[in-house]
């Protein structure tokens, strides 16, 4: 080979090593673009909703999402389990099903299976009803009591749920059973809530009794029964599934949301639901707590108008009866010191009814004797009466004897 071949050979494999080391470069920059689009758009849109089917069988190394395309057109693409898991790292896995979630269902039921192992292994009933539903916790210093939230309070979208809440934490020791079991039954209603299908006939028909309940009341304010039920349905919380894909989500997020303040849980939250749906559930859940807080506030006013009518009436009432009082003091008092002087007249005719009984003692003594003198007086002169009485009887017979010898 001549010199210039040789040359023109060596320059073919300079370029040749060129063009490898910028394919190599365009790859990685292109790789590394790619990924950074998967993390974005899971950050954004989160988990897919609901697994794949025949996903169990797919490649355990990757796991399927959902991207947009150039096109604007979502599609499933099965990225590598480790590019996610760098997005996923530092979040909370206590709950959650490992370290990553392949869909949102997934995490739902692992939080749900993994909770409800955690409620099972507690004490008793009142300890599930605390973590439930909440307690009060004494302030040794200040003897002060406080309300701790329970885990469905901080799930409750309206200010009736959250009143039936806490007064299934403040039953009777012999009632804490039953209230244990509401609790759970309440718990479990929120994630079947959002495990099943969208349905919109199901929300519908509850809207529909609703409107119908609202109806009644604003025709015949003094409804009672309507009241209550209205009451009731706005209590019991979430009753089926929701009515679209879209409320699903949101009910998704503002379920594992409420489950645990700490920072880790949130982002594992917000990055397997994505920042738009966790946005929008905060925002939600952020209009319905005000909601919470106004008729809270209406309630304290209420509350606090009739205990202020309440205390003037029983403050008008304790005046009246402090003067009842004092005057039936006073008239005690009146009757303390005529006792006192009816006791002194007492005293002073006990005395004299004792000296009068002993000069009774004596003088009952001495007409005894008197007595006793004038029966042997009378004893006397009935012996001397029947003496003078047998000489009339004898004086008269002689006298008769005497007539009778004149006579003849």
């Amino acid at each position: 080979m001549s010199t210039l071949g040789k040359v023109l050979l060596g320059v073919n494999v300079l370029l040749a090593l060129g063009v490898f080391y910028l394919a190599s470069q365009d790859y990685a920059k292109r790789k590394g673009l790619n990924d950074a689009q998967v993390k974005y758009q899971i950050a954004l849109d989160g988990v897919m909703v609901e697994p794949l089917k025949g996903e169990s069988d797919a490649d355990p190394e990757s796991m399927n999402v959902t991207v947009v395309g150039p096109n604007g057109i979502p599609a499933t693409k099965a990225v590598g389990k480790k590019l996610v898991e760098s997005l996923f790292a530092g979040t909370d896995t206590t709950f959650g099903g490992g370290s990553v979630p392949p869909s949102q269902i997934d995490e739902v039921n692992e939080v749900f299976k993994k909770y409800s192992q955690r409620i099972d292994g507690m004490a008793d009933d009142a300890a599930r009803v605390a973590d439930l539903c909440g307690y009060y916790q004494r302030d040794e210093k200040t003897g002060l009591s406080t309300f701790v939230a329970g885990k469905l309070l901080f799930l409750s979208e309206s200010y009736e749920e959250r009143q039936a809440i806490r007064k299934l934490a403040l039953v009777p020791r012999d009632q804490m059973a039953a209230s244990a079991k509401a609790a759970r039954d309440r718990f479990k209603a929120r994630f079947d809530a959002v495990t099943q299908p969208a349905n919109p006939d199901s929300p519908e028909a509850v809207r529909k009794q609703v409107e119908d309940l609202k109806t009644k009341i604003a025709a015949n304010p003094k409804d009672a029964a309507a009241k209550q039920q209205l009451n009731d349905l706005s209590a019991g919380g979430p009753a089926g599934p929701t009515a679209s894909d879209r409320q699903r989500r949101l009910k998704i997020a503002q379920l594992l949301m409420g489950l645990n303040p700490s920072p880790t849980w949130q982002k594992r939250v917000a990055l397997t639901v994505g920042l738009k749906t966790y946005l929008i559930a905060i925002t939600d859940q952020t209009g319905r707590l005000e909601a919470m807080l106004t008729q809270t506030k209406d309630a304290r006013y209420t509350d606090q108008q009739a205990h202020e009518a309440e205390y003037e009436q029983l403050k008008s009432f304790a005046l009246e009866n402090s003067k009842l009082v004092d005057q039936q003091d006073r008239v005690v008092k009146g009757l303390v010191i005529l006792l006192a002087a009816d006791q002194s007249i007492f005293d002073a005719r006990a005395v004299q009814l004792k000296s009068l009984k002993d000069e009774f003692a004596v003088l009952t003594v001495d007409v005894n004797k008197k007595l006793a003198a004038q029966r042997d007086v009378e004893k006397a002169l009935f012996a001397v009466q029947r003496e003078v009485g047998q000489t009339l009887r004898e004086t008269g017979k002689m006298e008769g004897d005497l007539r009778a010898k004149e006579d003849k």
